[in-house]
């Protein structure tokens, strides 16, 4: 059939490899898109053109003479009147940019000339000939200059050899018809060149050199194109206002952007007549808002797409200040301009102590879930007989039972709202759920990182070795303009929203009517830069009325975790080189490191690793150490679960100070080791704020961790030492020994106690209990001679004489009163000439109560006894001789 353009389509099918494009009504493709009225669809590949006049896709550029690509990719006629203007004899001068070039070749090198510039400049013209499929010898290359690489070249006209010896179709374009080929295919020429293997052009910068063309479009100008060209913004002005007489209004048709033919044109007056969808006339006038969304494609997630792969390269302090023209290091104005701060320009960090990835995986939400219920049941799981994944259950019309969820704790949309009303992600939710879950895990260095430029000042404060500062970013496919624009086309909607036509049958059915049927449009531009809604289908149309297709997906919730740890073989290596106080040698350093590590404390293929801990005192391992983030998280977040919903455009920074204090022990000796570590949290922080404009479409989780420089060591000593004892034993004795010296020069200098020495007080006791001993020896006597007296003058009628010595013996030091009543008769105590007196038994035999008498005697006589002793002893102490306080007796 004829085209537009006058050109024939080739006939028949199109052979294997090839595609055909076509202006049809609404059509279905290969693929399943419809295609609306008026658009067109080039099916080669998009980096190919698709040449009319030979009936194939072709690449680099247009084969048929004088053709070049309009928008859609179709190799179309140039206009005659444009075409007379072009110089087929003139070269062109052109250029492109590299950002990078392959590790074969050095840049300054490159630049600066000499055989790898040579090298360098054939395969940059043997890949660009590829490309746009020309002769070689058409390319020359004027300079290479620096920024980062711009390559300046010309197109030159074929010589004729080289057009005598190809065919009149493939026949080399001239200079300015290649250039319009290489406009057309700039954008995609780095991707072109990549699939092709190894090339220079796979750097190309796709952005470089795009500019309005001086001369006519590629494209025909249709008449609303160039009215839009002379349009005047005055003219708007002169427009009446328009109101909506009929706000009964329904659109299926999407708006295109592309360039379109004069026979194709689909004007407003056509819209408003009778369409197939539409079985009435549009109204004479309306006031129509058109929000426009331009984003990606959305690809799935996938640990290949989002997990970081690629190291940093280059050293962070290097790259921080790059550039500024400071000769002295590498740049950077510091606020604080110290002696240490323009130090720490010249530190460099080594390629094996920055920042890497651990661990990353992304794994289907709902899959993960059913995976890990049995493993705990000791169930096997197999992903190809599972059928319970979130992307299944996002378009099911089955839905998932309730028995399903028993096992993971989720409760349903009823059950949060009532007893959980005032909080936010208390718990997962069993109709709407996460599509993706992505897990990984980056590990940077605390310290013992740096590389100091000169020698360190010990009187210096180096801050960067007490803190650790970085962030994570996170691009987005949109910004919050799309959230505003979203917003103010939604407050446009008429009475009761908008509404469009859907075929989903499980819908119209829920609400009792056959399908094609209206469906209230709740979002607009959401569901196209954010994406479906995840969840279970069919649960949340029957308590909702709605479907998932109607929602869109909330935003990327971020559940950061931050973990101390402890790398024993670093610390090892840097108290070997340090030797700091208090430390041990190597080896034993070593255990009490893998003591104080969890990882290490539990390892199996330790012998009795944690008997031996307990023997050095180590009982609980502090490290790994998890920060507590709840109070920052709380304030930046209201998640029960603490997760954070990522925002385009916002920077979530969590500041955190930590207290690490090193425990020393000291044993009975004095030695002193190190015997664990205290860990605690002296402040967290959390805080949310807007982006700059031109990250607005980025979100940033910034984590600044300082250790507090003010914490101290801890030193636990025994209550009491061996030291200790032996040295406050030694100052007692020497206290005392003073004291005594002391006492001594007293005694013999004032001689308190007469004559009385310092080796006289033992004498002086001895002397008093001698003393006392001959006084009680004294009253003794007195009082056995009292008794005897006592008897002999109460039996004197019977003229008896009474033993003293048995009176002394047998009654004066009587075992016990009980004994002496019992046992002593009065027989007993006289003299053996004398012991059959005359007495009676009755009278021989009774002593008690005599005793009672003589005992009633003593006491009445007890005063005068004592005067009389105590006159003893006055006289006894007076034959002495009297110290000269009056009480002390002389000692010879």
């Amino acid at each position: 059939s004829e085209a537009e353009s006058g050109e024939c389509c080739p006939p028949g099918a199109p052979p294997s490899g090839t595609a055909l494009m076509a202006s049809v009504e609404i059509s279905k493709i290969d693929n399943g898109l419809e295609l609306q009225s008026g658009s067109k669809v080039n099916l080669c590949s998009f980096t190919e053109f698709y040449d009319v006049k030979l009936g194939e896709c072709v690449s680099g550029m247009c084969r048929t003479p004088n053709t070049r690509p309009d928008a859609d990719r179709y190799c179309r006629q140039i206009p005659p009147k444009e075409l007379a203007k072009i110089d087929m004899a003139a070269s062109v001068t052109d250029s492109l940019r590299l950002t990078g070039i392959p590790a074969e070749y050095d840049s300054d090198a490159v630049l600066s000339g000499g055989r790898e510039r040579d090298k360098f400049e054939q395969d940059f013209i043997k890949d660009l000939a590829k490309q746009l499929g020309v002769p070689e010898s058409m390319i020359v290359v004027s300079d290479i200059a620096e920024g980062s690489i711009i390559v300046s070249f010309k197109i030159l006209p074929a010589d004729d050899e080289t057009t005598s010896s190809g065919n009149a179709s493939a026949a080399p374009q001239a200079p300015a018809i290649v250039q319009m080929s290489l406009n057309s295919i700039r954008q995609t020429l780095s991707t072109r060149a990549s699939s092709s293997g190894s090339s220079l052009l796979s750097y190309t910068d796709p952005t470089f050199g795009l500019k309005q063309e001086t001369s006519e479009s590629a494209q025909k100008i249709t008449g609303a194109e160039a009215l839009m060209n002379s349009f005047d913004g005055s003219d708007l002005e002169k427009v009446p206002i328009r109101t909506v007489e009929n706000p009964e209004l329904y659109s299926l048709s999407p708006v295109g952007l592309g360039g379109r033919e004069k026979i194709n044109e689909y004007k407003p007056k056509d819209r408003s007549g009778v369409t197939q969808d539409e079985k009435w006339e549009s109204p004479e006038q309306m006031d129509i808002d058109v929000s426009l969304f331009v984003v990606p494609v959305a690809q799935e997630v996938t640990a290949e797409r989002l997990c970081p792969s690629l190291g940093k390269d280059e050293d962070p302090v290097r790259e921080m200040w790059k550039g500024d023209g400071n000769t002295d290091g590498y740049g950077g104005n510091f606020i604080v301009q110290s002696m240490e701060m323009k130090q720490f320009k010249r530190w460099r960090i080594p390629a094996d102590r920055r920042m890497k990835l651990v661990s990353c995986e992304t794994a289907d939400w709902l899959e993960e879930k059913v995976k890990e219920r049995a493993e705990s049941l000791g169930e096997e799981f197999s992903p190809e007989e599972n059928v319970y994944t979130s992307a299944n259950m996002k378009d099911s019309d089955c839905g998932l039972p309730d028995e399903f969820w028993k096992s993971f704790g989720c409760k349903s949309m009823e059950s949060l709202s009532e007893d959980h009303s005032d909080q936010f992600r208390a718990s997962c939710n069993r109709e709407l759920f996460p599509a993706k879950a992505m897990k990984y895990e980056v590990e940077v260095p605390f310290n013992d990182k740096w590389i100091q430029g000169e020698e360190r000042t010990e009187s210096f404060f180096y801050k960067p070795e007490w803190i650790l500062d970085f962030a994570t970013v996170y691009y987005f496919t949109y910004d919050k303009t799309a959230e505003e624009t979203e917003n103010a086309f939604a407050s446009k909607a008429p009475a009761g929203g908008d509404v469009l036509i859907t075929n989903d049958t499980l819908y119209c059915e829920a609400h009792g009517m056959p399908a094609p049927c209206p469906q209230s449009m709740l979002y607009a531009g959401k569901m196209v830069f954010r994406g479906q809604s995840s969840g279970d289908n069919k649960q949340v149309l029957e308590k909702t009325g709605v479907t998932l297709s109607q929602l869109p997906a909330s935003s990327p919730a971020m559940v950061p975790r931050l973990t101390l740890h402890l790398d024993i073989d670093r610390t090892v290596d840097l108290i070997m080189r340090g030797k700091p106080q208090w430390w041990p040698e190597p080896e034993k350093t070593r255990e009490i490191l893998k003591c104080n590590d969890a990882m290490y404390n539990n390892d199996e293929n330790l012998d009795n690793i944690q008997t031996r801990c307990r023997e050095l005192g180590i009982a609980t391992p502090p490290f790994p150490y998890t920060v507590d983030l709840e109070d920052a998280m709380a304030a930046i977040s209201s998640a029960q679960d603490q997760a954070l919903s990522i925002l385009p455009g916002y920077i979530y920074t969590i500041d955190i100070v930590l207290n690490l204090q090193p425990h020393y022990e000291e044993d009975m000796f004095g030695t002193r080791l190190l015997k664990t570590f205290i860990i605690s949290l002296s402040s967290v922080k959390g805080s949310k704020g807007e982006m700059s404009f031109n990250h607005r479409n980025q979100a940033s989780f910034r984590v600044k961790f300082a250790l507090n420089n003010n914490v101290r060591g801890l030193l636990q000593r025994p209550v009491m030492p061996w030291l200790s004892l032996l040295t406050q034993a030694g100052a007692w004795m020497g206290m005392w020994g003073m004291a005594g010296l002391m006492l001594s020069m007293t005694f013999k200098g004032l001689r308190m106690w007469g004559d009385v020495g310092p080796d006289d007080p033992g004498s002086l006791m001895d002397s008093m209990q001698d003393n006392h001993m001959r006084k009680c020896e004294l009253r003794r006597k007195k009082a056995a001679r009292k008794i005897k007296e006592d008897l002999e003058r109460e039996y004197r009628f019977y003229n008896i004489k009474v033993d003293l010595e048995k009176v002394l013996t047998l009654l004066v030091d009587p075992p016990s009163t009980k004994g002496l009543r019992e046992q002593v008769k009065l027989v007993d105590v006289l003299k053996d000439a004398n012991r059959n007196a005359g007495l009676h038994d009755h009278i021989s035999s009774v002593l008690g109560e005599v005793r009672v008498q003589m005992n009633k005697q003593e006491d009445d006589s007890e005063q005068s006894d004592d005067e009389e002793l105590e006159e003893l002893e006055r006289k006894e102490s007076l034959a002495k001789g009297a110290g000269p306080l009056g009480w002390l007796p002389k000692l010879n």
